[in-house]
């Protein structure tokens, strides 16, 4: 009917209530429960609402409440769940009307969820605090419908009368999630049982981006990164930034002013700098304390190492560091900075080297207290920013060096004749150590205590350093004038509120920002300084993946493509696509942990992964963080293996530098691609940097950050003249502010155009490509920005940082011929090789004479040669699912058809079993090496590897080009990180030189005879097949080389007659035996 009385005593669900007419509700409840929620299921609500004789008003909202309708839910199934075990033998009818209501109103709200809830989620301009109410908004309420809908499924399926049983399902103990959450929790950090404990690795990671002198440091770097900028304008440039910020506000056109004025004599001479000054005269370490130790290490440095007279036996934590004349207000700093570390026993176990060529290695002694250096190394290193040398690379290695070798040999010597035995020492202080001249002996000036942060000067100082420290404050007063803290408050909020910086991006970096979140990379690096547990601001964080959508950086889109070898070893991964337009990783993180697809503007696939750069806008404080262990491990840890915690150390960020870099220098073309295709990659290669005319909206114009456009406007160059006007209607402003952001819009004449010189061969500029299509320069300037992040990340520390030694020694291979790229030579990917000899120090390859070396027809074959075996080896594992021995009977066995090798053709091994066979050389020396290639067979067997050829080819082509750029521009890379850190327009050169290199094809890079490219390949592909390295193999131009491989493919066959015969004739006597 329509008036209904129903006793609820704890509230719950009312369905089927209400109709057409005027309909009553009476709710008799426990009038001692002081809160209770009840969900009407009807077409429409009750007219009139009484509980326990109240009159209720009954309002009608289209705001659900999830959270009170979760709640309403997850208390009626525990309801039924205990209705369901009261029951008789366990029938599930009593129960199945309502599983059947509950998971109606449970699809209502994953449904609403769907439809309203993930429309709601706004990314653009908002900030860290908004993206994570926005997540756990979201991720709360999918969260919940999905384990409603769990419950629900555990409900109807039960049916055990076990009481055990049924006392794990009433509790929910029995959960496979509840399980494992047990084991995880139960884990012990430290233990060598290899659980890792996730609460355990979240406060790891939390305690060192959460740490106030995390914030400090990053406030520090921000300060840094956005001065130094500064410092590096020319006039011109100056002038430029000038016109750009009073166009805009008169009073942050003063604020400029007045900072360059103050700034101005650090732009005139750099050694004045004090923010940033460093000199390799001063160094903080630890010293070991006099004693046994100390003197038996004396004892092997004296025969061995030919800085003794220079170095005390020192352990470095800051080299360089800032001049002796500063040393009284470093020493305050420092002590500051390690009066909460207590003293810790230092066990040096053993003597390790780095190997820095295959001529040049340093002996060291290992602290196994590695971890107590790196926390010291890092609370000194935040007070003083600028001197990162050693830890720049996110790779501290606390070593004590004891000697130098010439070869691997005379390192094994120096460790026999030490005799070294793992020896007890003690970190009670630490040393600020300083010298004269570039040969004079260090002595230390100031030690400082650990854990009180006592501070004094040292006895053996040589009088000169005492007066520098009396003098210090009168010093310290002069310099004041320059030091940041200095500034007048307006100007350090001019600095520390990223207007400045701002004002820098637009002019100079095109107004690069995130498509996702449309701020830039200072806006989001600030976000750091936010992640502390301070009470203040603490945000509750609960995962590492919270922390990650709260602070984030500019990154790039990429397609990942992974396989099972991946959890092995991270570059078996490859990523097929990077795009140029920037984004954010906490805006993707916010998006795909509310599983809300993300797109980039051009549309197509949604966005799952992206690839983290240190930027040049930022590169100080961008290095600090793409270092740290929450976006450095973590968040690229997931986008390997998409676990949280597969991955550490420097590998898997190398592994993803390393495949972008290679899919990058991958030209595409567009003979197959549709109009829209075309259009979108137009749209993902300009959008965010391109402009639009002021006039007719024609757009993209690409102006990059050039500062004045007029400068070059009319320019007569090679190849005709520079226009910066619009190549539609002809408009033109010298000023970019004149100049609209390009809005996506692409012209049907624009689009048919490119799409024409595409499909043609025709580069930019229109003339025709003979050699196919080049790169585009988005694509050439994310080539730059690729080897110069991993030059920041890993090119720290100087020779004594192991990962530089390790890429500098394998880009020298190139050099020397010495062609050893495999797996056993600890090359865990090829395309380290590529990294290498991209970001490799300058004195590697010096000259354009290194360069061709590098690059000859020798070089370039080998290492396609292990590219093919690598792929050969990974296609056979794969067939044989992991049994090396079934590999290879596969790979034999395609090799014989393909050289058309039969049994009847192979030689004949002796009648009887109990003869010996001939040995292998008079065998070869009567065999045929005759081979039969049908080209039907051999088509698809070769084409995969002139495929691989050719993209190899084509990559160490673009390398070699920017190469020979570097050495032609002069300064190598250290000019070019500069430049890069300055403006686009600075190195707009580079860019250049690598947009108008032609892609050679295999033929010339490995000087294969055209008339015998299809032998060379099949000889190619079957030493690929038959070999589990590429290199030192026959060259497989020569002729001879297919015809041993035909020999020795008739002796397999041979053998596997032999083989076969031997295994019938040993089961036949097994079984006689038996």
């Amino acid at each position: 009917g329509v008036v209904h009385t129903i006793y609820s005593p704890d509230g719950g669900i009312l369905a089927e209530i209400g109709g057409e007419e005027s309909n009553f509700l009476s709710v008799r409840t426990n009038v001692s429960n002081p809160s209770l929620n009840f969900l009407i299921k009807g077409k429409e609500p009750p007219h009139k609402l009484e509980v326990d004789g109240n009159n209720i008003k009954v309002n009608e909202s289209d705001d659900i409440k999830h959270d009170l309708i979760a709640d309403i839910l997850a208390t009626q199934i525990d309801r039924i769940r205990v209705k369901r075990i009261a029951s008789s033998a366990g029938s599930a009818s009593c129960v199945q009307p309502a599983i059947q209501h509950l998971k109606t109103l449970v699809d209502a709200l994953d449904k609403d969820y769907r439809v309203n809830g993930r429309a709601n989620l706004m990314l653009a301009g908002a900030s860290a605090a908004e993206r994570l109410a926005q997540y756990r908004k979201i991720i709360t309420t999918v969260h919940v419908a999905r384990e409603l809908r769990n419950q629900l499924t555990d409900v109807a399926n039960f049916a055990n009368s076990c009481s055990e049983a049924q006392a794990a399902f009433l509790t929910g103990s029995g959960s496979k999630y509840a399980s494992k959450a047990l084991r995880r929790a139960a884990a012990r950090s430290g233990d060598n049982d290899g659980i890792l404990d996730p609460q355990k690795e979240f406060a790891r990671v939390r305690n060192e981006v959460g740490h106030p002198m995390f914030a400090k440091k990053m406030e520090n770097l921000l300060r840094i990164d956005t001065i130094n900028h500064l410092k590096r304008l020319s006039t011109k440039q100056i002038q430029a930034l000038k016109e750009h910020v009073k166009a805009r506000s008169i009073g942050d056109f003063h604020m400029l002013c007045e900072m360059l004025d103050l700034l101005g004599s650090l732009l005139c001479d750099d050694n004045d700098d004090s923010l940033t000054a460093k000199v390799h005269t001063s160094a903080l370490c630890w010293i070991p304390p006099t004693g046994d130790v100390f003197e038996n290490i004396q004892t092997i440095r004296t025969r061995h190492d030919k800085h003794i007279k220079r170095w005390p036996p020192h352990v470095n934590l800051l080299y360089p560091f800032v001049p002796s004349n500063e040393f009284q207000d470093a020493a305050e700093k420092i002590a500051e900075a390690v009066r909460s570390i207590k003293p810790f026993d230092v066990n040096l176990t053993e003597i390790r080297n780095f190997s820095h060529s295959k001529r040049s290695y340093t002996a060291w002694l290992n602290p196994q207290e590695a971890n107590n250096f790196i926390s010291l190394q890092a609370a000194c290193q935040a007070e003083f920013p600028q001197c990162n040398d050693l830890g720049k690379s996110g790779v501290f290695v606390p070593h004590l060096t004891v000697g130098q070798c010439t070869s691997k040999g005379s390192v094994e010597d120096l460790k026999a004749s030490a005799s070294w035995e793992p020896s007890l020492s003690r970190c009670g202080d630490i040393c600020l150590i300083s010298r004269k001249g570039q040969d004079e002996p260090f002595e230390i000036h100031w030690r400082v205590e650990l854990g009180t942060g006592k501070c004094e000067v040292s006895p053996a100082a040589s009088s000169e350093a005492k007066a520098a420290a009396e003098h210090q404050t009168e010093s310290a007063g002069r310099r004041n004038g320059h030091k940041f803290e200095s500034m007048k408050s307006y100007l350090q909020k001019f600095v520390d509120s990223g207007v400045l910086a701002g004002y820098l991006n637009n002019v100079f970096f095109g107004e690069r920002r995130s498509y996702l979140s449309l701020l830039n990379p200072w806006e989001h690096i600030v976000e750091w300084k936010e992640l502390g547990y301070d009470e203040k601001i603490d945000q509750g964080f609960k995962s590492q993946w919270e922390m990650l959508l709260y602070a984030g950086s500019i990154a790039y889109p990429i397609i990942v493509e992974r396989s099972a070898g991946t959890q092995m070893n991270p570059f078996q991964i490859k990523v097929k696509k990077v795009h140029t337009s920037a984004i954010d990783t906490a805006s993707l993180c916010c998006a795909n942990q509310s599983e809300i697809d993300t797109f980039g503007p051009e549309g197509g696939e949604p966005i799952k992964d992206a690839l983290v750069l240190v930027d040049p806008t930022c590169p100080m404080s961008s290095a600090k963080i793409v270092s740290s262990a929450l976006l450095g491990e973590t968040f690229t840890s997931v986008v390997l293996s998409r676990d949280l915690h597969m991955y550490t150390g420097a590998a898997m960020k190398a592994a993803l530098h390393a495949h972008s870099l290679f899919s990058c220098l991958q030209p595409e073309s567009c003979d197959e691609k549709s109009k829209s295709d075309v259009a979108a990659e137009i749209r993902r290669e300009f959008l965010g940097w391109a402009y639009q005319c002021g006039s007719c909206g024609f757009g993209p114009v690409l102006h990059g950050g050039c500062s004045s456009l007029i400068a070059h406007h009319g320019e007569h160059r090679t190849g005709g003249v520079v226009s910066n006007a619009c190549p539609s209607c002809g408009w033109f402003s010298p000023s970019l502010d004149s100049w609209k952001e390009w809005d996506g819009t692409i012209p049907e004449t624009f689009l048919v155009e490119k799409m024409s010189k595409i499909r043609n061969g025709r580069s930019e500029s229109g003339c025709k490509n003979k050699d196919g299509p080049k790169l585009l320069q988005s694509k050439a300037d994310m080539i730059l920005r690729i080897i110069y992040s991993f030059r920041k990340i890993f090119a720290g520390g100087g020779n004594n940082n192991p990962i530089r030694s390790w890429y500098n020694e394998l880009a020298s291979r190139l050099v020397e011929w010495d062609l050893r790229f495999s797996t056993q030579d600890e090359v865990d990917g090829l395309v380290q090789v590529l990294i290498a000899v991209a970001a490799c120090d300058d004195d590697v390859l010096e000259n354009n004479e290194d360069i061709e070396a590098a690059f000859a027809p020798p070089v370039v074959l080998a290492i396609v040669n292990e590219a093919c075996a690598r792929a050969a080896r990974k296609k056979f594992r794969m067939a044989a699912k992991g049994d090396n021995g079934k590999a290879k009977d596969l790979a034999a066995k395609r090799v014989t058809k393909m050289l058309g090798v039969t049994q009847e053709s192979a030689p004949f091994t002796t009648e009887s079993l109990l003869e010996s066979e001939p040995s292998l050389e008079f065998v070869k020396e009567r065999c045929s090496g005759e081979y039969d290639i049908d080209p039907e067979v051999i088509g698809c067997e070769i084409e995969w590897a002139k495929k691989l050829a050719s993209r190899w080819c084509v990559a160490l082509e673009y390398i070699k080009a920017l190469r020979k750029s570097l050495v032609k521009r002069g300064g190598g890379w250290e000019r070019l990180e500069q430049d890069m850190e300055t403006s686009l327009e600075d190195y707009d050169d580079v860019v250049h030189d690598l947009t108008v290199t032609p892609a050679r094809t295999y033929l010339e890079a490995c000087d294969i005879d055209e008339a015998h490219v299809d032998r060379t390949f099949v000889t190619m592909v079957a030493q690929a097949f038959l070999s589990n390295r590429g290199a030192n193999l026959p060259d497989v131009r020569d002729s001879k080389a297919l015809c041993d491989i035909a020999r020795n493919m008739h002796i397999y066959m041979e053998r596997v007659k032999k083989m076969t015969q031997w295994k019938n004739e040993g089961e036949r006597m097994v079984f006689l035996k038996a």
